[in-house]
């Protein structure tokens, strides 16, 4: 039963979608690192402009 729930994690798991942090693909340190909120004054991600990494929002 055990492995079974863990292979059900695992599908649930991929659907979920990846928040990278911005310009992470840069930068190997950031590669592992958590999202963080994109906070620079002229960032894409933040201002959503072009096909960029998804965001992270809270519905609204």
């Amino acid at each position: 039963m055990a492995e079974t729930l863990l292979k059900l994690r695992a599908e649930i798991s991929k659907r979920r979608p990846k928040f990278p942090r911005n310009k992470s693909g840069h930068r190997p340190l950031l590669r592992k690192s958590g999202w963080r909120k994109p906070s620079g004054h002229n960032t894409k991600l933040r201002l959503h402009r072009g096909s960029r990494l998804p965001i992270v929002t809270d519905g609204c």
